[in-house]
């Protein structure tokens, strides 16, 4: 009877228990390991192999996206605490399939004016068996002139527009996922991005400006930490292109090689009580992107233009009984040029994230 015991528990032991989702605290202690090294290595390499390379430094895109995994794992940790059930959830918040958006433009000072912005977004999902195409764009478009003011002392004390400044432009991308181990996606993205500037200055002359910035590809991965929460990564090489016109002439110069693009972010899904019969889920993003296109970036004493700005987000979705979902958010840019935005979209009932 003790032999056969032993040799049950010796053949229980030799089978390898399912993973359970529920507990990822390994997974998260791997991101942060692999965050902390990533800062450290950052740190390294600025002190030793120097920074001429500036915002095209490894060292500035592994620091951004070492922040976001320490940070991510450490918030995750922390919510762990509070809500231990880490199962998937039904109507989980999503970036929805059609979303509009306002963007604050600050507070301007006496007799300038500031702009504030709006977005629409469309992002229709494509289900192909395990691979999944997701085909966005976003269109953008400045709200008014933004009016910048001369402070010099002028002739009678008054103070005149010195430049008035339009804005318009879109981004263009198709995402491509796939499942390529447990828990793991891989992410193929081609991204387009290209804005419209007009600015008019107080001798009355004009200038208008197009800048793009071209992504070939940039590659990456989603790690579900657990049902509620992911990180993601994705990286590639940037071009970028000026036209300038006006009324001294027009022309454009041939697309250059910039720093590398890098994108990531880390999210975490919570839910509440139903509301009105319907499924009602939040989630709290943190996200960073080595890119200055439209001006933002966090500068540090004199640290200018070594990275990009980091991003943080809530949003609220409610799935009724019957109907598509309606979702909310607010979210907050740090960093030079950043601020507040406010967004509002719809999704159809099951789309998944």
């Amino acid at each position: 009877m003790p032999t056969a015991l032993l040799l049950l528990s010796l053949s229980a032991g030799a089978v390898e228990p399912p993973k359970d989702p529920e507990r990822p605290g390994l997974q998260r202690v791997v991101l942060g390991v692999a965050g902390t090294g990533a800062m450290a290595a950052a740190t390294v390499w600025f002190f030793y192999a120097g920074d001429s390379l500036g915002a095209g430094d490894p060292a500035s895109l592994l620091a951004g996206a070492g922040f976001i995994a320490t940070a991510g794992a450490m918030l995750g940790a922390s919510h762990t605490v509070v809500a231990p059930d880490e199962a998937d959830l039904d109507g989980e918040a999503s970036t929805p399939v059609v979303r509009m958006g306002l963007g604050y433009g600050g507070a301007p000072w006496a007799r300038e004016k500031t702009a504030h912005g709006l977005w629409v977004d469309v992002r229709p999902r494509v289900n192909l068996g395990r691979l999944r195409l997701t085909p966005g764009l976003t269109v953008r478009q400045q709200l008014g002139a933004r009016v910048d003011v001369d402070w010099r002392d002028q002739p009678g004390t008054t103070y005149d527009p010195a430049l008035t400044e339009t804005n318009r432009g879109f981004d263009a991308d198709v995402e491509a996922r796939v499942r390529v181990i447990e828990h793991v996606d891989g992410i193929a993205t081609p991204m387009l991005s290209m804005r419209f500037e007009r600015f008019a200055y107080a001798d009355g002359s004009v200038r208008t400006l197009r800048r793009s910035m071209i992504v070939p590809l940039a590659v990456g991965f989603r790690w579900r930490i657990s049902g509620r929460q992911y990180f993601e990564s994705i990286a590639g090489p940037r071009w970028d292109q000026l036209a300038w016109g006006g009324d001294q002439g027009s022309g454009a110069a041939p697309a250059f090689y910039s720093p590398l693009f890098l994108s990531a972010r880390y999210r975490i899904q919570v839910a509440h009580p139903d509301l009105r019969g319907g499924l009602l889920r939040s989630r709290f993003g943190i996200a960073y992107t080595h890119s200055n296109f439209d001006g933002e970036g966090v500068n540090v004493g004199a640290v200018i233009g070594f990275m990009g700005p980091f991003r943080f987000d809530w949003d609220t979705r409610w799935t009724p009984p019957r109907g598509p979902a309606l979702q909310v958010g607010v979210d907050y840019s740090f960093g030079v040029g950043g601020g507040f935005g406010l967004e509002v979209g719809v999704a159809p009932r099951g789309s998944r994230p």
